[in-house]
Parts: C-alpha cells; structure tokens; sequence
C-alpha cells in the first residue's frame, strides 16, 4: 500500500485507546470535582480539563 493511499480506518487502534483511556480520566476528575464540590458546570470544567491535559501525556509515554 502506497504511503497517499487511505488505510480505510478513521482513527488507529493506538489512538483510539489514548482516547477512551484520556475519556475515563476526565470522567474520573469530573465525578470527583462534582463529588467535591457540588457544581457540574465546574465538575465538566475539569473533566474537560484532564481530558485535555491527559491525551499529550499519553500520546508521549505511550508507545
């Protein structure tokens, strides 16, 4: 297969778990940050936030 040609898949196996991986842990920050605090507009805020941060983490140590 030619490096232009589309492998016909829309996100690698890789990717695809650095996803659902970086998903569990904003969720886990959120129910925490709701659990907390009481608030889900800042509960989504840093579930938000750790899914952000979570996907360059894994995206470096993860090979």
């Amino acid at each position: 297969m030619a490096a232009s040609e589309p492998s016909g898949h829309f996100v690698t196996r890789r990717g695809a778990i650095l996803l659902l991986i970086a998903m569990l842990v904003g969720t886990g920050a959120g129910v925490l940050a709701w659990l907390a605090a009481g608030s889900i507009p800042g509960a989504v805020l840093v579930g938000g936030g750790a899914f952000a941060g979570t996907i360059p983490l894994l995206d470096r140590y993860v090979e």
